[in-house]
Parts: structure tokens; sequence; C-alpha cells
């Protein structure tokens, strides 16, 4: 059918642009928590839906990672569900209220099922159908780890890597205190000095 083809074709050029943005660097693997977290802005009113998936996602992997075909494999799955949800599992993604929160201004094509709603959603935002990159949704802050050494090895570097940026920042905030404790302090000399001029004139 027609809407069927139209879900999977979107189904697969949203689950692309998301595991390409999250994908470790030439090795064809990428860390669930990244997936849930790049996701997860744009499911905010659906967090039943993406809790399912978080569990999906995680009994279906090793070490935290995942290929890229498992991962497809698995949001065709949940996506199915999800579209064809009755009931109150996925109520609010099956319900047609989720339409209406829906700008369709920014959708590359217009549909009015439920079903289709799915789709919709995650490609409602410019910046997911546009990601580069060198560019990842505002709310989460990605490292890019360039070791094929192992999963482990990788989970180190990111780790370290975080660590880095943290100690970067803080460095970076220790510089902007300090500059602001030197203008302080020659703010107040000035003061001084004008008040020491106030006191002679008083004096005369």
């Amino acid at each position: 059918m027609a809407g069927d083809a139209d879900f999977e074709s979107t189904m697969e050029l949203v689950m692309r642009k998301i595991y390409t943005s999250c994908e470790v660097e030439n090795t064809n693997c990428a860390p669930i928590s990244h997936l849930i977290e790049f996701i997860k802005p744009y499911m905010l009113q659906d967090l039943s839906a993406l809790d399912h998936l978080k569990s999906l996602l995680e009994s279906n992997n090793e070490n935290g990672y995942i290929s890229s075909d498992k991962f497809y494999s698995l949001m065709k799955q949940w996506a199915k569900k999800v579209a064809n949800s009755e009931g109150d599992e996925f109520a609010e993604l099956s319900s047609s209220n989720l339409l209406d929160a829906i700008d369709e201004k920014q959708l590359p094509y217009s549909q009015s099922t439920p079903r289709a709603s799915f789709g919709q959603k995650l490609l409602s935002s410019e910046c997911l159908l546009n990601i580069s990159g060198a560019s990842v949704n505002a709310s989460l802050t990605q490292s890019k780890e360039t070791s094929t050494v192992g999963l482990g090895q990788a989970a180190f570097e990111e780790e370290i890597n975080r660590l880095q940026y943290q100690l970067t920042k803080c460095s970076n905030d220790l510089e902007m205190v300090k500059m602001q404790l030197l203008a302080s302090e020659e703010h107040n000399e000035s003061l001084q000095a004008d008040l020491e001029r106030c006191k002679n004139r008083l004096q005369r």
C-alpha cells in the first residue's frame, strides 16, 4: 500500500539521520545512550514510547553499543508498534491530538492519519533533517571517538574526552573570574583615589 511505502521511506530517512549523527567514526557502531539522547528532544511528549525503545535497544546489544543494521531493524519494529498501538500503551502517539502539536509548515510531506503522524513527529524538526557532521542537537553535546581498538577502549576514550572538556571549561571559567577580580581591584583603586581627593578638598 502507498501509505505503508511512505511510512517505510520516512522511517528509513529518520533512522539514517539519527544513526550517522551518533556513530563512532568508521566503526559501524553507536552508543545506545547517545541515540536515545539524540531522539529524546523530539519525544518529550511520548516518554512511554521512548522508554520502550530504550529497553528494546538495551536488551539487544552488547557493551552499550549497537550496529547500524540492528538499530534499523529494531527501530522499524518499534516504530510499527507505536504507529499501530491502541489503548493506553502509547496513548500520546496514537491519539489524533498529536497532529495538533505538529507545525505542518516544517513537514516534508502532508498526511493526516495517526500512523503517519509518527514519522511527521520526528521529521518536523529542521535540525534533524539538516544535520551535518559537526552539528548535533543543541541539548546534546556528543564527542566522536576515533579509536577502533575496541568498544571498551572507545568508551574509555569517550570518558577522557568528556573530562578534558570539563577541565577546559573550568579553566576558562577560572580565567574569567581572574579577569573580573582584576577589574574589580582596579575599580576599587580608582574609588580609593577619588575618596582621597574628596578628603583633601574638605580639609582645605
